[in-house]
């Protein structure tokens, strides 16, 4: 059994939706298709890594245009059941989606909210999971460590490596 993780760097020099599709599209097409991970049938989450509600030029979430295309592709693969949430260090996940203008994208695509239309706060999603034994239930919110460049400074995987190599450092020098 292979463990190792497969990563794809595509370049795209804008957040313009249907250069980020294009983009999107050709790394998941680099990686054997959407085919080699999922099935039509499947019920599909997309965990977006919200962390707040910040504007997307400040690179704090996924921006939307990389949400946008990646549930656009599983649309069009034909997955019926898709949904899209996340739990932020701040705020509430619809509040989230609906600063990055993410709602209109779910309504056309048909995408539900699981913990929106649950209805739940974040307390009592911890509480639900700490509940089921889950190991994440008291686990602190990161942000993607695309988030600790600069920005409009060139993303690259020596770099992402560097910032988790120095975090992870932190984290055992500071526990």
């Amino acid at each position: 059994m292979n463990t190792r993780s497969k990563v794809i760097v595509v370049p795209c020099s804008t957040y313009d939706k249907e250069t980020v599709y294009r983009a999107v599209k050709a790394g998941i097409l680099a990686l054997g298709g959407i085919g080699s991970f999922i099935r039509h049938e499947e019920r599909i989450l997309v965990k977006p890594n919200y962390l707040s509600a910040a504007d997307p030029d400040k690179a704090v979430t996924t921006h939307p245009a990389v949400i946008e295309a990646v549930l656009r592709l599983l649309s069009e693969y034909g997955c019926a059941d898709l949904s899209c949430g996340d739990s932020p260090g701040h705020g509430k996940g619809e509040a989230v989606a609906a600063r990055l203008g993410l709602t209109e994208t779910f309504r056309e695509l048909g995408v539900r909210g699981p913990l929106r239309d649950a209805g739940l706060t974040k307390a009592e999603i911890r509480a639900l999971s700490r509940a089921m034994g889950l190991p994440t239930a008291d686990k602190p919110s990161f942000a993607c460590l695309a988030s600790r460049f600069p920005y409009g400074e060139r993303i690259t995987a020596e770099g992402l490596d560097r910032v988790g190599r120095a975090e992870d450092w932190i984290r055992a020098a500071f526990p």
